[in-house]
């Protein structure tokens, strides 16, 4: 989906402070309702910059594609990569899931899945890529902080909250027992 701009008209707020309360900015502002049942833009000149209001009409003829973009391949209209779905998918989640975490519709999770089956090795290539350069993110920026971290451990818990530091002790103690237990 994609968001469509309604036209534009300019409000006079006179001498502009921002310091005022947004009650009297609300109060100020005149919005042109005679195109849609929509509120449309406004143009809003506060002195010291320019604040622009769109109408958030929806279109629904607007067409999901995959594009390249800097972050890779994204579902278009959104900052979603396709590797935030491949992490599910590898994770064996349903569509249904995935689509509500990422608030998609029908429509662009069937385009993502399709993409992706459609170009399975090329995809599943990228992937790895990606998967591979997180991993070195994780690992210097754990290498990195592991002095600050240690530092921060061995702080007394604040005034008045001994009891919550003891808890949360005690659980991180349980978390990794639970985790050497493990295979």
């Amino acid at each position: 989906m994609r968001l469509a701009y309604g036209h534009a008209t300019r409000c006079d707020l006179g001498a502009a402070k921002s310091d005022w309360p947004l009650a009297t900015l609300r109060d100020r502002i005149k919005l042109d309702k005679t195109s849609s049942s929509f509120p449309s833009a406004s143009v809003v000149n506060y002195g010291f910059s320019l604040l622009t209001i769109k109408d958030m009409s929806l279109q629904s003829n607007a067409k999901v594609a995959i594009i390249r973009t800097e972050r890779g391949l994204t579902i278009s209209g959104t900052r979603i990569t396709l590797y935030d779905v491949m992490d599910y998918l590898t994770a064996q989640y349903p569509p249904k899931f995935i689509r509500g975490l990422f608030n998609l519709t029908e429509e662009q999770i069937n385009a993502a899945l399709a993409y992706i089956k459609a170009n399975a090795a090329e995809v599943e290539a990228e992937y790895q890529i990606v998967v591979k350069e997180a991993e070195e993110l994780r690992q210097y920026y754990e290498q990195r902080n592991r002095d600050l971290i240690a530092r921060l451990a061995k702080k007394p818990p604040l005034p008045g909250r001994e009891a919550a530091w003891e808890k949360l002790q005690a659980q991180k103690a349980k978390h990794q027992a639970q985790f050497e237990s493990q295979p």
